[in-house]
């Protein structure tokens, strides 16, 4: 599922929505990140790998939650499949 992020663009940002990303067991199969430095804002794109079974929603939400705490997060939705 691709999983959009926006925050306030600092130093190790990527890293730390990657370390919960693995902490949480989740593969993550591709990932575009893009900071605009006048605005102070990056956007990632990061395509989580979560198998559709019966738990899938319930790690979707929970991962989804979890990168919420990322330190300058300022969200995270499901983006649209390209």
């Amino acid at each position: 599922i691709p999983v959009s992020i926006v925050a306030h663009d600092r130093s190790g940002l990527l890293r730390d929505v990657a370390a919960v990303v693995a902490d949480a067991g989740i593969n993550m199969v591709s990932v575009n990140s893009m900071s605009r430095a006048s605005l102070k804002k990056a956007e990632i794109t990061a395509t989580l790998e979560i198998a559709a079974d019966a738990q899938a929603l319930d790690k979707i939400e929970r991962i989804m939650r979890r990168l919420r705490q990322v330190k300058t997060v300022v969200s995270v939705e499901r983006a649209l499949a390209r």
